[in-house]
């Protein structure tokens, strides 16, 4: 999968949305939106895969679990 013209989408996303939220509501039109929802499965599933190599992949760091419960004992 190449991740590249989902990120290009997310910071297209958020550059419109910025514009929206500061009084352009034209900046998030069809086009837009049919774009995103194009896309939507494959943000998805890279989400996945980089929440499953943070915890299995990289040993160097703590896993995601191990945080967690280590989080929980010292509350």
């Amino acid at each position: 999968m190449d991740y590249v013209p989902l990120a290009e989408q997310i910071r297209t996303i958020q550059e419109r949305r910025n514009a929206f939220i500061h009084g352009d509501p034209e900046a998030i039109d069809d086009i837009l939106v049919a774009r995103t929802m194009g896309i939507l499965m494959d943000v998805q599933f890279a989400w996945i895969k980089l929440f499953n190599t943070r915890c299995t992949h990289k040993r160097r760091k703590i896993p995601i679990w191990h945080q967690v419960e280590r989080a929980a004992k010292t509350r």
